[in-house]
């Protein structure tokens, strides 16, 4: 996966460093959770929630990222806080802040049920609505703000929170990714990542992004025309609903362009997204998105099963549950 970035010289930068220090497989991840810690300073924000095997650079990557920006454009969350200590440590306003979540897996274990249900509803509605009201007996307060948030989540937790965090609809709000890197490369870099001084956490040395970055960004009709399609292919192969995905897609390609000082949305930044369709496949929903496409060809339950080469009686149940899924979240 080669990229030139024509008109795109940040991106190149950013793109070049992951490839070189982490490989191939995180350079598109690097340039992704630059866009999503951006977006919250710009009028359409997205949030990414970025899933992958134990060991394989996801709190390493933020950490990176996080050099290539000025502090005041994050907050590092870390992976232990409640939306009580947000409040009381940042008060009623954190405004064009991306909050970044170090590990969710640590941040949910370490709650109660209330608690995390609290603390997932609460940043649900913060990002998406930009407003958070709290009351409970004698305790009250609001948060204010226009965030975006970036949070990590191995996959062995994904697989054992994926339904409560759906049920919620916290997921629906992420642009969610997925990667696991090839064991050579793994092994290669991990060896690099450790023995290599300048990429120990906090101590990196990132090159200085070389043009300025812009607020604003249009998008012609032809351009937003494809994008929409982008969104119906990540909506399909994520079941995730088709509106919210849209909006995160649309952010995305305005983050890029706008990150690279851009005023308009041009091919660089509709390669980029292309680039992330294939990481949007959930790994532990196997041919949900070939399920999709087929039902939405008015196959039948049983043709499904047999075109997917399946047992009817064995595979059915499953096939019904990604079209039942599906049409609640009005992809089909």
């Amino acid at each position: 996966m080669i990229f030139v970035f024509e008109e795109s010289p940040n991106s190149r930068v950013i793109w070049d460093y992951f490839n070189e220090n982490f490989g191939q497989m995180l350079a598109p991840v690097g340039v992704l959770k630059a866009c999503a810690l951006y977006s919250a300073r710009l009028p359409n924000r997205f949030n990414l929630f970025c899933v992958a095997p134990v060991g394989q650079f996801k709190s390493a990557t933020s950490i990176i990222v996080q050099q290539f920006f000025p502090k005041t454009y994050y907050i590092d969350m870390g992976s232990d806080f409640t939306i009580h200590a947000i409040q009381s440590h940042y008060g009623k306003k954190i405004d064009r802040k991306c909050l970044m979540v170090n590990d969710a897996t640590l941040l949910f274990s370490t709650k109660e049920k209330r608690a995390k249900e609290r603390l997932i509803n609460a940043l649900a509605e913060l990002s998406s609505e930009g407003y958070y009201k709290y009351s409970e007996r004698q305790s009250k307060f609001e948060l204010y703000g226009r965030i975006s948030i970036i949070m990590n989540m191995s996959l062995e937790s994904y697989k054992h929170n994926r339904g409560k965090l759906f049920e919620s609809t916290f997921l629906d709000r992420f642009l969610k990714v997925f990667y696991k890197m090839p064991p050579k490369e793994l092994v290669n870099y991990c060896r690099m990542y450790f023995n290599k001084k300048e990429l120990k956490v906090g101590e990196s040395k990132v090159e200085k992004l070389p043009k300025r970055l812009t607020r604003r960004c249009d998008i012609s009709e032809d351009y937003r025309e494809v994008l929409v399609g982008f969104s119906k292919d990540i909506s399909a192969i994520s079941l995730t609903s088709l509106t919210r995905t849209e909006e995160q897609i649309l952010a995305l390609a305005k983050s890029h362009a706008c990150l690279n000082g851009r005023a308009e949305v041009d091919d660089d930044d509709i390669d980029f997204v292309r680039s992330i369709i294939s990481f949007c496949s959930d790994p532990i929903s196997p041919n949900q998105e070939k399920i999709v496409r087929l039902y939405m060809q008015g196959r039948s339950y049983k043709d499904i099963c047999l075109l997917l080469n399946m047992d009817y009686k064995t595979y059915k149940p499953y096939v019904s549950r990604v079209i039942q899924t599906a049409k609640l979240r009005g992809i089909v």
